[in-house]
C-alpha cells in the first residue's frame, strides 16, 4: 500500500479503492444515508428539485449532484432531478440529458463520416499509374 492525496479535500491518506481520505468516506456515507432517509419517506412518484433536498438535508447541491452524476441511485425512493450540464433541462442520471446526447452521437456520426471521406479522397490522390 501506498500513499494518496484525497480526491474530495487533499488530505494525505493511504490509498484505497475509492481515492478518498476517511474523514471524507464517513461524511459520504453520511449523506448517502441522509438523502435516502428522506427520498424514503415518500412513494417512488414523488421527484425533488436537488434544491428542495439539499434545503431538507443541509447537504449542498453541489455534493448531491455529484453523487447522482457519478452514479449513485436511490433506487426504490422519491426521484432527485438535476439540470443537464449542456442544456439545464432536469435530468435523473448522468451528466447530460438525452437530448444533449443525442445531439452528440449526431456530430460525432457527421464527423467520422467528413473525415472517411476525406481518407478515401487522400488515398485516390495517392494512387499513381505507371506510363
Amino acid at each position: 500500500m501506498g500513499i494518496d492525496n484525497c480526491t474530495i479535500c487533499g488530505k494525505v491518506h493511504l490509498k484505497n479503492l475509492r481515492k478518498m481520505c476517511n474523514e471524507c468516506i464517513e461524511k459520504d456515507k453520511y449523506e448517502i444515508k441522509t438523502i435516502e432517509e428522506l427520498l424514503k419517506q415518500h412513494p417512488e412518484n414523488v421527484i425533488f428539485e436537488i434544491a428542495d433536498v439539499a434545503e431538507y438535508t443541509g447537504i449542498s447541491k453541489k455534493s448531491i449532484t455529484e453523487m447522482l452524476q457519478k452514479g449513485k441511485h436511490f433506487l426504490g425512493y422519491a426521484k432527485i432531478e438535476y439540470p443537464c450540464e449542456k442544456c439545464n433541462e432536469p435530468i435523473f442520471e448522468g451528466t447530460w440529458c438525452y437530448c444533449c446526447i443525442s445531439e452528440l452521437k449526431k456530430e460525432i456520426g457527421k464527423t467520422s463520416s467528413i473525415e472517411s471521406v476525406q481518407n478515401k479522397t487522400a488515398s485516390r490522390n495517392n494512387v499513381y499509374s505507371r506510363k
